[in-house]
């Protein structure tokens, strides 16, 4: 009969720390922090929701956009972002009306796995990253917070490219000048603003941290997937391949047969610039010999 072995507290094994608890999350520095750069909004971050009340602790443990820069870099304005739970705008608001508004202030980042049906704008990351989901940036839901209570994206920076924040400060200046609709002010109790333009006040791109006016859009051309995109750039290859083939001129391989022309027929063909100017008359009449044509005075 075996006796069972008794483990010893000496070679009794720990289990390791999972590496997300191992590795604390990085604290943004002030000298990494621009506009476009995607940080993340921890469980610790502290915001001021005395000024700010549309700010809702739904907001944090989120990533955001910072969309501008204040106090030479110490303050960031940031927009919430949004993935609807793994979904899409376009599941959301399955109504016509309901999405062409929204696509007015959710404005999504490319991803690979998406579709754009009019969607007036879309953003791309730089060097042809990606975000993990399908992601959205609310536009009308920005806040400011100090930039080192923000965190850095695991993974790497990624950041909007320089293109996409034109877009993007285009869209908010359209949004303080009141030219995009909004919700109404529906707050708890008709007391909370849930967005910062409800607020009576007037606002500014300064007010934001965008110090230079963006510039104007350029003509709007469709959004193309990655796909597709590749894919008319195959065609254009093959198209400018096909046009790059050396020419071939047509040589004929056997004898060129030619008819005979009479010389008077030659004679007649002659016009009038190729005899001399002493020999042209004043009627249109060249008086050389029986064989010269008539020519007209305007060929002189």
């Amino acid at each position: 009969m075996s006796v069972p072995r008794r483990s010893s507290p000496t070679n009794h094994r720990q289990p390791s720390p999972p590496a997300a608890a191992a590795t604390a999350a990085k604290k943004l520095q002030v000298a990494d922090a621009r506009p476009g750069l995607i940080a993340f909004l921890p469980n610790s971050a502290v915001i001021d929701r005395t000024l700010q009340p549309w700010v809702s602790a739904a907001a944090v443990n989120h990533p955001v956009c910072i969309i501008g820069l204040l106090n030479n870099g110490q303050t960031a304005c940031c927009a919430q972002l949004t993935s609807f739970g793994d979904s899409t705008l376009e599941t959301k608001y399955p109504s016509g009306a309901t999405l062409a508004r929204m696509q007015q202030l959710y404005v999504p980042i490319e991803h690979a796995k998406s579709t754009y049906s009019g969607a007036p704008t879309v953003l791309r990351l730089e060097n042809q990253q990606q975000m993990i989901k399908q992601t959205y940036i609310n536009t009308p839901a920005w806040f400011t917070i100090k930039t080192t209570e923000l965190t850095a994206m695991r993974g790497g920076p990624r950041c909007v490219d320089q293109t996409s924040i034109n877009k993007l400060h285009q869209l908010l200046q359209k949004l303080i000048k009141r030219e995009t609709a909004i919700s109404a002010w529906h707050g708890p109790n008709g007391s909370t603003p849930m967005m910062p333009l409800h607020r009576s006040q007037s606002w500014t791109l300064a007010d934001l941290g965008i110090l230079t006016p963006p510039p104007p859009p350029p003509p709007s051309s469709p959004n193309f997937t990655a796909a597709q995109r590749a894919l008319i750039q195959q065609q254009v290859a093959k198209a400018m391949t096909a046009t790059a083939k050396p020419f071939a001129p047509r040589v004929a391989t056997g004898p060129v047969h030619m008819t005979p022309m009479p010389l008077a027929s030659i004679s007649n063909n002659v016009v009038g610039r190729y005899v001399l100017p002493s020999k042209r008359s004043s009627n249109g009449i060249c008086k050389t010999t029986a064989s010269w044509a008539r020519v007209a005075a305007s060929s002189a």
